[in-house]
């Protein structure tokens, strides 16, 4: 084993701002940050109608002519320059302007700082870049923080500098800055929503929020006082559908002359109202606290989902003889959950879409429910959840059945497992982890992965021997006190990948030692199975994702569980045909993901069909058909992509079949439509505060060691960003039959050694 240096080229990425905020004509700048900008740029005097900021990034990137900055660090270094908004897209020529579609307003809506740093070091060589350089208005409204991007990026030795650009004083302006709903409901079910209206420089006027549907009748108003030059308030309205489809609201608040902006004072909003509920069946010996907060999510808050929960050993209470409860079965009435034995009937079971076992004795599986568990799970495409216990799942089960229907490994022993292999413990996300939906967390790697390490005092899982052939581990244990930092796990897979070309078997050694420890520590386990999947949790202590943020965390990971074991919700139809999208709003040239779904009588998927799904635009009567493919393995499910649309109105997706209407006969309904929305914006967030600002790149910077700089700083910065190359170790183990002189050698010492102990008579 030695250390091998290599040399890379360095390179710098320059990332050019190019939201709807950088712009606007900006008239917005006190009176230093008019002079440092006017400056920069050689101005006598910062125009009086203004400037765009992207003006203003343009002529400060062509300042110096021939000596410019960013000519001279095209002499030393290869640059990567980008745009972004929503998203990165490469920029070729810096003075062609973009046209302005509805798929660039799309692009402009959106300031996401932390998607734009990660899109970088997937799209150029992490070990590769020096330093990347932003011009921005400093703004950042995408969903995830900067904060844990900019530590990875200070992980790689990567320095991020900003050229912050801009005014600062906040204008006369009212807007409503964000409309938050569920973006589909259970059909019987309140949709709430909650306003936020915000405004600046607009001390004592008075407003109104209207909220209206789509028929534009008033449905509530409310009042309000705005108080302070920096205000906001949240409001809060409700509305009860009476049938299923998809619903358009708006709110509103009449413009104020004046203001900056007049049409960031308009939001709408659609919700799709459905009748598919997710039939859930949660079966554990007694009521442990993962059994009792699965419960109440289930029950309680997700009324998406209909519950049947056994407890075989409830609790009771001397004296109060405890009441028979009904087999499981999803025909029961909503909200009567409690059930005291399996289902009964083959259709009770086939109508689950997700079995979730916790730590029951392998004696409460009868022949008959075991024998179902195997058919639903690899015939009917159910979910599957096994949740260990340190009692009985799964260390005394020796069905082999049950055995196989399990991804883990282990032997059993018939013995308790209450002490864990360590006091405590960290989730640590695996490759394949990184990018499953189960584990998803956050629309930022970074930011998921810090996540998944930071949630506390997990205190038990179970040990086991390993993971089945084609099972994933998507989580495993790494002891507190570790070192579990995402940095050093990038920088081990990063060295494997860079030796595997010079020494592939040396590489793929240290691979398999690395995955081989990750399935002994085994969190979280997925496989598929048949048509089904199945997921194994070795711990029971998920309830702790509660810790500090509620149930959040704890919401969102058993969301994507059934989401991606059950399938996506269909919006549209009935029992044994619906369609439907995995989102209903989509931005503009934002690919759609339409499905289909097909069921018998017995709930078992129909094969060999070719549904057209035809996509019918706004203000049209006839549209673009696209086939559906069935998805390998599954249970009558069946997708395709459609191109984004450019145009932004309501489309309606319309399903023709005939060979399922053969099959299916009455029981499929004449005319089945749903509905998906595209929009340029999915929020205001470029209109609402358009104030550049230092907070966000001022964090990036002190992690990664950059500066945040004035336009007059950047004109006067030398090309020197450090060496046109660096070098780089990596560890590599070298077989010593790889090496024939070493190995010769070895060999004719061995000869001579041994030559030399005969001779002595030595054995």
């Amino acid at each position: 084993i030695t250390d091998r240096d290599r040399e890379v080229k360095q390179r710098v990425v320059i990332l050019l701002d190019d939201s709807a905020s950088m712009h606007f004509s900006d008239r917005q700048l006190t009176d230093d940050e008019k002079k440092d900008i006017s400056e920069a740029l050689g101005l006598a005097a910062f125009p009086k109608d203004g400037m765009t900021r992207s003006e203003m990034v343009r002529q400060l990137l062509h300042k110096g002519g021939e000596n410019a900055f960013l000519k001279k660090v095209q002499e030393k270094f290869h640059v990567d320059i980008f745009r972004f908004g929503n998203g990165i897209r490469r920029k070729e020529h810096l003075d062609d302007e973009e046209a302005l579609s509805a798929s660039e307003k799309m692009f402009r809506s959106v300031t996401d700082l932390s998607k734009a740093l990660e899109l970088v070091v997937k799209n150029v060589p992490a070990e590769e870049i020096t330093s990347i350089l932003i011009f921005t208005d400093g703004r950042h409204n995408g969903d995830a923080g900067v904060e844990s991007i900019a530590r990875r990026l200070g992980g790689y030795g990567i320095t991020v500098s900003s050229v912050v650009v801009g005014g600062s004083i906040k204008p006369f302006d009212i807007s409503i800055s964000s409309v938050d709903a569920r973006e589909s409901v259970f059909l019987g079910d309140k949709i709430r929503f909650s306003v936020t209206a915000s405004a600046t420089g607009a001390n004592g006027k008075k407003g109104r929020i209207v909220f209206k549907n789509e028929k534009g009748e008033q449905l509530d108003a409310q009042d309000f006082t705005i108080e302070g030059n920096e205000w906001a308030k949240e409001f809060r309205f409700v509305d009860l559908p009476k049938e299923q489809g998809v619903y358009q609201y708006s709110f509103d608040i009449k413009p104020v002359p004046g203001e900056l902006f007049d049409d960031n004072n308009s939001r709408e909003m659609d919700v799709a109202v459905s009748d598919d509920r997710t039939n859930v069946l949660l079966v554990d010996g007694r009521p442990r606290w993962e059994y009792r907060y699965l419960r109440n999510l289930f029950y309680g808050r997700d009324k998406s989902v209909h519950l049947q929960d056994w407890i075989v050993h409830p609790d009771s209470v001397f004296g109060i003889e405890a009441k028979l409860r009904e087999p499981a079965s999803a025909s029961r009435p909503f909200g009567d959950s409690e059930a005291g034995e399996w289902p009964v009937q083959d259709n009770d079971w086939r109508q689950f879409d997700v079995i979730i076992i916790g730590d029951v004795e392998e004696e409460v599986f009868t022949a008959e429910a075991v024998q179902q568990l195997k058919y639903n799970v690899e015939e009917r495409g159910t979910l599957l959840v096994f949740i260990a216990g340190s009692e009985y799942l799964p260390m005394t089960y020796k069905n082999p059945t049950l055995r196989d229907l399990m991804p883990i490994e282990y032997t059993p022993d018939g013995q308790s497992h209450r002490v864990a292999p360590e006091n405590d413990f960290v989730f640590q996300l695996t490759a394949a982890g990184r990018g499953h939906p189960v584990m998803s967390q956050s629309s930022s790697s970074a930011e998921n992965e810090e996540i998944w390490q930071n949630i506390p005092d997990f205190h038990w899982r179970l040990p086991i021997q390993g993971v089945k052939a084609g099972a994933d581990v998507l989580a495993y244990a790494k002891p507190r006190g570790d070192d579990g930092k995402v940095s050093q796990q990038a920088a081990q897979a990063e060295s494997i990948a860079a030796s595997i070309e010079d020494d592939p078997e040396a590489a793929l050694k240290r691979l398999e030692e690395m995955r081989s420890e990750q399935a002994r520590n085994a969190l979280v386990v997925s496989q598929m199975k048949g048509k089904g999947r199945v997921l194994m949790l070795t711990t029971d202590n998920m309830w702790r994702l509660r810790s500090k943020d509620g149930d959040q965390l704890h919401h969102r990971f058993w969301g994507q569980v059934m989401r991606w074991g059950a399938g996506e919700k269909l919006r549209t139809g009935n029992h044994y045909v619906r369609i439907g999208t995995d989102q209903l709003r989509y931005g503009a040239g934002e690919p759609i993901k339409a499905f289909a779904r097909f069921l018998d009588d017995k709930h078992n998927g129909l094969d060999g069909l070719e549904p057209k799904l035809v996509v019918i635009p706004p203000d049209a009567t006839t549209g673009r058909a696209y086939y559906a493919q069935k998805r390998p393995d599954s249970n009558g499910f069946y997708e395709c992509e459609i191109p984004g649309c450019a145009k932004p109105g309501e489309y309606r997706i319309r399903l023709e079949c005939p060979e399922a209407k053969k099959q299916l006969d009455r029981r499929m309904p004449a005319l089945l439509e749903t509905s998906f929305v595209v929009v340029t914006t999915k929020r205001p967030a470029e209109e609402v505060d358009i104030t550049s600002t230092r907070n966000q790149v001022e964090r990036v910077a002190a992690s990664t060691g950059g500066k945040v700089l004035k336009p007059t700083d950047y004109v006067k910065l030398s090309a020197d960003l450090g060496g046109g190359s660096k070098t780089l170790s990596d560890r590599v183990e070298y077989q010593l039959w790889s090496m024939p002189p070493l190995f010769l050698l070895v060999i004719l010492l061995l000869t001579v050694e041994w030559v030399l102990r005969k001779r002595a008579n030595l054995s």
